[in-house]
């Protein structure tokens, strides 16, 4: 019944609204995967009408926040001019949307999502970190965005419940618990914010259920104890935290690291595969030497063509009289972000940083153009290759980005202790993405491997792109399969060409992943297209699905194999063939 009220409110949003694109999509998808299945409330079906729901879901809160953005200013001005109640002014953009068929979309999609998370089994919680399964006390804390206090050192342990998740944020220090309630845009299980929780030990976890977000958001301002009960969050006020455990919870903070010792000195301007160590690489260029060619089981992989500059180049250029003046520019902005306390401050030099990176010159001499014709035997044109050097420059400036110095310098790793060096590959024009973990993060289970995967490039999965991906766990001792979700992804990223991968010496250390930290930046920039799932493989081709899942998993067990520990993986499929790309 719900399916059918939905189609019809549906078609009048697109009657009224015809030049709304992504609603135009969602459309599309809706009357194709969603409407075909209105009779069939198997788990699979549930799963894939899921997707195009959260994805108008989505679409909503956009619209929302037009309303605010265009309306609430304007009310608040005539509200006062008219000598209008307070009560009436706040509530002017919200009955603007309460008078719109969008209001009545949100209605419909609020009364058939629980029966969809039914069919589907979802649970009410997705929990995205468990944490060490250890009962968390703190005060709760609401915050709107996480981003907005990302910079933040809470003075004492704290549980934030935010509405805003994006997924490219820190986990602010003593921060012992994350919780999105009321928001159905959360960020993927791979995202940077997500392995970050999990990296450090902090719980963090989406709930759907209204009634119980509600609930939690009572006890704001108390301190209280989580605890997970199965697959949820169960809050409850705390009767006190007892002395041993004070001192079990200081020592989850995390430790000072050391950095892989990259040298002083300028050795070379770039190294070939087989050149590769830890001495002038990071872990990603050094994984990808080891497993070229090696991973048991799996000889029908293949690997994108490589080479790297290496650690100090950065400083080398900056050596360079010619860029001696940005040199002592970003020295001195160091300097002052080491000495700085003020969030915003620190934000600014550190673009400052970034941009000056940037501007640093290419200098034409013996041993800068030993990189600029390897890069042209590469297969870079020479009309090409001021766009080449940018990207590398970039990659550079990365060690300036503020979710590297917020997680860094909580282990105390200073700005001059990290070494940048670049993997340069050629891109594989991927049909699908995917990241492996070989230890499931959902649930810490072993014997499972946990992937996602998203059409075109893997950044809309690592990076801050709104939207969930086709994910799956498999089973490592019967290659048996649970399919999580299916993507509604708005975009896919597309591209071919060249693509220059950071790779820092603060990368997969002990007690620290600065993976997702630093950024990897393709020649010419990604062309994006927005996304039609109904003629998608990963929605209409079982086979394919059926391959993908078994090739994935089978890959993942055979990466770790070679190491003999859980391993993350990147890779893409395609033309028919799996890459590892890192």
């Amino acid at each position: 019944r719900f399916i059918n009220e939905i189609s019809l409110v549906l078609r009048n949003i697109k009657i009224s609204y015809p030049n709304y694109k992504e609603f135009n999509l969602c459309y599309e998808d809706w009357k194709n995967i969603v409407e075909p299945l209105k009779n069939d409330e198997s788990k699979d079906s549930s799963l894939k009408v899921k997707s195009v729901v959260s994805r108008l879901s989505r679409l909503l809160t956009s619209v929302i926040d037009y309303y605010n953005n265009h309306y609430d200013a304007k009310g608040k001005y005539f509200g006062k001019e008219c000598n209008c109640d307070d009560f009436a002014v706040e509530m002017f953009s919200e009955e603007l949307i309460r008078g719109s068929i969008f209001f009545a979309l949100s209605m419909l999609l609020k009364k058939i999502e629980p029966i969809i998370r039914k069919n589907a089994k979802l649970g009410e919680w997705l929990i995205i970190s468990r944490g060490n399964n250890k009962i968390i006390t703190g005060k709760l804390l609401q915050v709107p965005k996480l981003h907005d206090v990302q910079f933040t050192k809470y003075s004492e342990p704290t549980i934030i419940i935010s509405e805003n998740v994006s997924g490219d944020e820190e986990i602010p220090v003593n921060c012992k618990c994350l919780v999105i309630a009321k928001s159905d845009n959360y960020p993927d299980v791979l995202a940077h914010v997500s392995v970050r929780a999990r990296n450090l030990n902090v719980p963090f976890a989406v709930c759907f259920n209204e009634q119980k977000s509600d609930e939690i958001l009572k006890l704001l301002g108390k301190n209280i104890e989580v605890k997970i009960q199965n697959q949820e969050f169960v809050f409850n006020v705390s009767k006190g935290v007892k002395k041993e455990e004070k001192k079990e919870e200081d020592d989850t903070e995390q430790k000072k690291i050391k950095v892989v010792d990259s040298g002083k000195e300028y050795k070379s301007i770039f190294v070939e595969l087989e050149e590769f160590d830890k001495k002038c690489v990071g872990a990603k260029s050094n994984n990808t030497k080891k497993i070229l060619g090696k991973v048991p089981g799996c000889d029908w992989l293949k690997y994108p063509e490589s080479f790297a500059v290496p650690f100090n180049v950065h400083e080398y250029f900056l050596s360079l009289k010619e860029n001696q003046n940005i040199k002592e520019e970003i020295d001195e902005y160091i300097e002052k972000i080491g000495k700085g306390t003020k969030a915003e401050l620190i934000r600014n030099l550190l673009e400052k940083c970034k941009e000056l990176t940037k501007t640093i010159k290419f200098v034409e001499n013996s041993e800068t153009l030993k990189l600029k014709n390897r890069l042209l035997k590469f297969g870079i044109k020479e009309s090409e290759f001021k766009e080449a050097f940018n990207a590398i420059k970039s990659v550079w400036a990365s060690k300036f980005n503020e979710r590297v110095y917020i997680a860094t310098s909580k282990v105390g790793i200073t700005l001059y202790d990290i070494k940048m060096s670049v993997l340069c590959q050629k891109i594989i024009p991927a049909e699908f993405a995917y990241v492996i973990h070989t230890k499931n993060p959902m649930n810490n289970d072993e014997n499972e491997v946990f992937a996602e995967v998203v059409s075109g490039m893997g950044e809309t999965l690592v990076g801050a792109y709104e939207g969930q991906s086709f994910s799956f766990a498999y089973n490592k001792k019967n290659n048996s399969y649970e399919i999580k979700s299916y993507p509604n992804k708005s975009i896919s990223l597309k591209n071919s060409g060249y693509i220059f991968r950071s790779d820092s010496n603060t990368e997969d250390l002990e007690g620290f992943s600065g993976a997702g930290l630093f950024d990897s930046v393709p020649m010419i920039k990604d062309s994006e297209v927005e996304m039609l799932y109904h003629n998608n493989k990963l929605f209409n081709d079982k086979k394919f699905v059926e391959n993908l899942i078994q090739s994935i998993g089978k890959l993942g067990i055979g990466v770790e194999k070679m190491y003999g520990i859980p391993q993350d993986i990147e890779g893409v499929y395609y033309n028919n063939n799996f890459y590892i790309e890192s």
